[in-house]
């Protein structure tokens, strides 16, 4: 019982870490072969536009996303039990420049809420971060580049949960 109960301390700390660190890699997407350099899009850019497959809720261990379908939504992003922040934002549906093909690109509004530290800096209006759809584990998740230039972050359905999105 011991042990179970350390391992899952040890875990839970290991990711407040890696989600408190931007230069910290995370399992997914800029530096992953498959994103590292996005190949030209053969498709239009009118097939782009589709919000349908990333409207609703995306969460992970500390972290959540709302996409609504009008193009507002918000973000959440915690370090540990003390530290997270929630923001506005606004999003579309569009060819990206990190990801091949089609995804979506946020831009960070208002914030609604602080709580100590908050995301140290991650979040600030006028950010702005890409994200794609991807698979990990035969599960669909969305990929979002909040550390430019390091692996993307990986965000999963709460009915679609894969190990990438965390606790």
């Amino acid at each position: 019982m011991k042990f179970s109960r350390s391992a899952g301390a040890a875990a839970l700390c290991a990711a407040a870490v890696v989600l408190s660190m931007p230069a910290a890699a995370h399992a997914g997407g800029t530096k992953d072969p498959r994103y590292a350099a996005p190949p030209a899009s053969s498709a239009p850019t009118s097939a782009c536009s589709d919000r349908a497959p990333y409207t609703g809720q995306w969460i992970g261990h500390g972290r959540s996303i709302d996409l609504r379908d009008n193009g507002s939504g918000t973000i959440t992003l915690g370090s540990g039990a003390s530290n997270s922040e929630t923001w506005t934002l606004g999003w579309k549906a569009q060819r990206t420049t990190v990801f091949p093909d089609c995804g979506i690109l946020t831009e960070v509004k208002a914030q609604t809420n602080k709580i100590g530290e908050g995301s140290y800096g991650l979040l600030a209006a006028g950010k702005r971060f890409e994200g794609a759809l991807g698979k990990r584990e035969g599960h669909t998740v969305l990929l979002m580049s909040l550390h430019p230039g390091q692996d993307s972050i990986a965000f999963c359905r709460k009915d679609d949960y894969a190990r990438d999105c965390g606790a």
